[in-house]
């Protein structure tokens, strides 16, 4: 089976996984927008496409689907993963499954306030989200984290301490913004797999967070967790998403509250995959059919991955 990566970008260790011999894939092709985007040249083969935004891109994407005889198409960043699944059907056409949840889902999830009404509103212990369409700033307590209710990887993400900069910033906002409570809390990430056959959690690999950079795990530790692995099989039992997901947890004060979901393969996840949990394969089993095991707590602990930089050399 031929799968083709989108918008890849830097995530070179993320088609190092796909290309394993145990991925079940036989040809990993990659596409982004750039051609300066490490992870292209790791591939097998690779195509530089137009913007997302260009009416162009989807055509090219279809294009190299059948090009290179492509079984299944992952998106991987949080537009592109709009725009994909609200046109699943032009893939679907030419028998090339879409690796995400469905369209209404990952919008939802891209929604700060809206999964946070949503999951509240089911017991999901959350951590607390306030529209800043109609708070009182003078009433608010801080410091707080503000956040665009639309953002994605951490930017635009401010602490606020002054009730003052608070006001301007919400008055100058060209987007709509959320405010969350500042939580000195352990953060931690987990790596999700939902059997896109049955629905099923069949992996949760939790990992506390020792150090963040940019939005992404730099440092972290391998941990097991069976509150969290409660509460993550609670959200899939009301949010039917399927495939690779990515969610973000606080402790605070001996409870576990959820921060955010990513309906995508995370940052953190070549910790993951190092301890032994094989999302791709666990992919190409659902695409021949094939229903993955229960797998959850089926990886190795007590491991601490240390991301890190590397630079290649090409020519201009």
């Amino acid at each position: 089976m031929n799968v083709l990566l989108l918008s890849i970008g830097a995530k070179h260790a993320l088609v190092s996984f796909f290309k394993q011999n145990n991925s079940g894939f036989d040809k990993v092709v990659t596409t982004d927008c750039s051609k300066y985007s490490a992870g292209l040249y790791n591939s097998d083969a690779h195509y530089l496409v137009p913007r997302m935004s260009e009416d162009n891109y989807l055509p090219a994407l279809l294009e190299i689907c059948d090009k290179e005889n492509i079984d299944a198409v992952l998106p991987s960043q949080e537009d592109e993963l709009i725009l994909i699944t609200k046109n699943r059907h032009l893939f679907e056409d030419k028998n090339v499954k879409i690796v995400s949840s469905d369209a209404a889902l990952v919008e939802l999830c891209r929604d700060k306030l809206g999964l946070y009404e949503f999951l509240s509103s089911k017991g999901i212990p959350c951590v607390p989200t306030i529209d800043c369409c109609n708070i009182s700033t003078d009433s608010v307590d801080l410091p707080a984290f503000l956040k665009p209710r639309f953002g994605a990887g951490s930017v635009g993400n401010i602490k606020i301490s002054s009730p003052v900069l608070l006001e301007s910033y919400i008055n100058d906002a060209s987007t709509p913004l959320i405010l969350q409570p500042f939580m000195k809390a352990k953060e931690f990430g987990v790596d999700v797999y939902v059997d896109m056959i049955n629905g099923e959690v069949t992996d949760i690999f939790v990992k506390e967070k020792i150090r963040m950079r940019a939005g992404e795990t730099e440092k972290s530790l391998s941990v097991r967790n069976t509150d969290i692995e409660e509460i993550v099989k609670n959200i899939i039992s009301v949010l039917p998403l399927r495939g690779p997901i990515d969610m973000d947890f606080f402790l605070y004060e001996d409870k576990y509250y959820l921060l955010e979901i990513n309906p995508r393969f995370g940052g953190g996840y070549p910790h993951a995959n190092l301890c032994g949990i094989n999302f791709p394969l666990n992919i190409s089993n659902n695409l021949k059919g094939q229903i993955n095991p229960d797998n959850i707590g089926n990886y190795q602990t007590d491991t601490v991955a240390l991301k890190y930089t590397e630079t290649m050399l090409m020519e201009k």
